[in-house]
Formats: C-alpha cells, sequence, structure tokens
C-alpha cells in the first residue's frame, strides 16, 4: 500500500499573529493569565486545528460559518473584534481570504508580527477551467492584472488529504510556539491525526474505484485537489470567479462540450445559485449533485469533522458518477 504522507513539505500558508489580550480569566491548566483565543477562517482548516489542540484550550472560533463562502465574503465589526482578539489566527493564504489584511494590519496592539509559514515542494494548483469577464478586455490596470492572477491559483489544498497530513504539522508547530508545555500533545494529536487521515485516503480511493473513468463538470474549478487524488475526471467548469456569471457564449460551450463527451453530471455549489448549471443541463440526460468546498453541513468538529466532509464528497461523486 503506497503511503500518503511523506516527509517532503507542501506549499500552505498558515498565518499567526499575537494581538489585543482581553483579560479573560484562565480555565485551563496552563501559565497563561488567560485562555488563548485562536480564531480560524473556514470549517475544514477549523477541523484540523481543533484535532490538533485536543483537551488543551477551548474548540478555536471560526470566522466563517454556516454556509456562507470565503469567495467575495466580508468581515463585519463583529469579525473585525473576533481577529483583533486572536493570539492565533489560522488561514489559508492571503489572496484566498484577502478580506482578512487590513483587520490584521490595523490591529491595535501587536506583540509579535504576523507569522507566515510556507513549505513550498508541491505548488499549488492553476485554475483549470472557466470564464472570466476581464480576458475579454485588451487593457487592464496592473492592479487588476495581478489580482485576476491571483485568483487563477487554486487554494482549495484542504481537499487533498495528503496536503491537510503537512498543514495538521504546521499547526502543532505554530500551537506550540503559543504554549510550548504542550509541544508533545500537539504532535500526538498531529500524528493521530495523519493516521486517520491516512485510513480515510484508502477508503474513499477504495469508493471511488468504479467511477473514476465517469466525466463530469463543476461550478467552479475548486476540487481538484481532491480529484487529482482520486483520479476522477473533471473536464470543465462553469466560472472561474464563484461571485461572477458566467457568459452565455461560454455555457453555450459547456453544452457542446457535454453533448459530445457524454458527461455524466454537473455539480452545484450550495453558497451559489445554480441557474448557470441549470442552462448548461437543460434538455440534456445529465445529472446535477452538490459538492460543498467548505463543508457547510458538516456538524461534527476535529477529526470526525473533517472526516466527515471528504466522505460527503466522495458520496456525491459516487452517487451522480455511478451506474
Amino acid at each position: 500500500m503506497t503511503k500518503l504522507f511523506t516527509t517532503e513539505k507542501i506549499f500552505c500558508a498558515l498565518l499567526a499573529s499575537a494581538l489585543l489580550a482581553c483579560g479573560e480569566e484562565e480555565k485551563y491548566t496552563k501559565p497563561a493569565e488567560r485562555s488563548s483565543e485562536i480564531l480560524v477562517t473556514i470549517k475544514p482548516l477549523h477541523s484540523i486545528v481543533t484535532a490538533v489542540i485536543g483537551d488543551t484550550a477551548p474548540a478555536p472560533g471560526l470566522l466563517i460559518d454556516g454556509a456562507r463562502s470565503p469567495h467575495g465574503f466580508s468581515l463585519t465589526p463583529a469579525d473585525a473584534m473576533k481577529i483583533a482578539n486572536a493570539d492565533l489566527v489560522f488561514y489559508i493564504d492571503d489572496h484566498f481570504e484577502s478580506f482578512l489584511s487590513k483587520s490584521l494590519n490595523d490591529s491595535p496592539q501587536k506583540s509579535a508580527p504576523v507569522a507566515s509559514a510556507v513549505a513550498a515542494k508541491r505548488p499549488l494548483y492553476k485554475v483549470r477551467y472557466g470564464h472570466h469577464h476581464d480576458e475579454a478586455h485588451g487593457h487592464e490596470h496592473e492592479r487588476e492584472k495581478n489580482h485576476r492572477e491571483s485568483r487563477a491559483t487554486d487554494y482549495h489544498l484542504w481537499l487533498s488529504p495528503a496536503y491537510v497530513g503537512v498543514i495538521s504539522t504546521v499547526v502543532a508547530e505554530k500551537l506550540t510556539a503559543l504554549h510550548p508545555e504542550n509541544k508533545e500533545i500537539y504532535e500526538q494529536n498531529a500524528k493521530k491525526f495523519q493516521a486517520g487521515l491516512q485510513a480515510l485516503h484508502e477508503e474513499i480511493k477504495k469508493e471511488l474505484e468504479p467511477v473514476k473513468e465517469k466525466k463530469f463538470m463543476v461550478f467552479h474549478d475548486a476540487f481538484q485537489y481532491f480529484e487529482k487524488t482520486y483520479g476522477l475526471q473533471n473536464i470543465g467548469a462553469i466560472a472561474f470567479d464563484p461571485t461572477e456569471s458566467a457568459a452565455a457564449a461560454h455555457l453555450a460551450e459547456l453544452r457542446e462540450k457535454l453533448e459530445k463527451n457524454n458527461v455524466r453530471c454537473i455539480f452545484r455549489e450550495p453558497q451559489f445559485s445554480d441557474r448557470a448549471v441549470q442552462t448548461v443541463i437543460e434538455g440534456s440526460a445529465a445529472r446535477t449533485a452538490t459538492l460543498d468546498e467548505i463543508g457547510a453541513a458538516v456538524t461534527a468538529t476535529g477529526t470526525e469533522g473533517y472526516s466527515q466532509h471528504l466522505r460527503n464528497l466522495a458520496k456525491a461523486y459516487r452517487d451522480c458518477l455511478g451506474d
């Protein structure tokens, strides 16, 4: 059996900031005067951090909860206060959660600069499919060009169990820097989490084997870390940016591609309208199903939360692509 995890480092960005103290009374057996405030942006990353923290502290805060998407997300004053009160903020990347930058930079009391943990032996994927309005423009400002190019990178690395294994190690290191007295616990929790990921990987690999050759499309190209791990055949996406409407010409091209390639399924996402999906699929034999990049419907936390998220994805692929 091929081991899923190796010692090679994988690119990810998890940022830590030491910010404003809130004077809360200590509730756990730590030398600090108060419980450390830890904040995580999205649910899949929250599950990873929670698994590594274990019983050493309260569950970390979650910034983007419910069915909200990080795409096009805007901070409320309450969100900004959560960031200001955090000792440690875990997120994916400056480009993916660009809404964080101002609040992190404007925090009134930084006891340490924001630190980035980046490992670069496996680069992030580029977005493969979709349409962007700026592609039709002959001229664009440099700032707009840089913004478009940043969106051309796929930051959904949490959908790969292998990448997540490395992220859990990074999380343990960052937590240890904050609470060195818990170093062994964090390391043990990370190793236990990684062992569970290996078993989960083998389970999903077996489940998806029968549908590996079935072709499908997605709403936007957010799932390739999962698809490439399990050899799935994605041949197109409706949107380059899920917050923007796809052009009619692009939808017509997808419809032609759907018919020529005997596409079995087009996957929608619960955070966005499925109007374009219905337009492409209308009158065809293709099916529709839902893929959720952030696992909004997942109720569990920690190891079970992450496992539930990937199992939900695997089931959606299997059910829609199967006979």
